[in-house]
């Protein structure tokens, strides 16, 4: 997984990570905004962690070969859209939050319950499957989210 990490985009084109290293670039920089926030959200060390890990389904799943996202081989979608990526369809369908859970459950990473929900709405409330949890997450999650849409958001 290291090195997969290493040069794994965050995305189909540059604007939203699509360049070799935009995931863990994207990673780090909401770990950096997360860390300078955690004194407003709790655990800063538990912050750090999810920050840096809650998007690591965008790897793809965790047999080589099977990256979430490939090279795009259309000049015209490279030219004209912009798309340095595009997903791969031998890559299991899960959204980015569960395969993220999976991914760490089976690399055996210890989450606590409130790491967990963090990691398993960090896609945004907005998002059908995280309404539930909309008007019950903790500064752990809350944290998480403040840290990524300032990163989204350029601030």
């Amino acid at each position: 997984v290291g090195e997969r990490l290493v040069i794994a985009p965050r995305g189909t084109t540059i604007e939203d990570g699509g360049e070799p290293g935009g995931l863990l670039a994207f990673s780090l920089r909401v770990a950096t905004v997360a860390k300078s926030m955690s004194e407003h959200f709790g655990d800063a060390k538990s912050l750090v962690k999810v920050s840096l890990l809650h998007e690591l389904g965008k790897l793809g799943d965790l047999q080589d070969g099977a990256d979430l996202l490939i090279p795009q081989e259309s000049d015209w979608h490279r030219e004209k859209l912009g798309q340095m990526y595009k997903y791969n369809d031998a890559c299991s369908k899960m959204n980015v939050a569960h395969r993220t859970l999976w991914m760490l459950s089976h690399l055996e990473f210890e989450l606590s319950r409130s790491e967990w929900l963090a990691i398993a709405v960090s896609q945004g409330l907005h998002l059908q499957e995280n309404q539930f949890y909309a008007t019950s997450i903790d500064g752990l999650a809350a944290g998480l989210l403040s840290a990524r849409l300032a990163v989204l958001h350029g601030k």
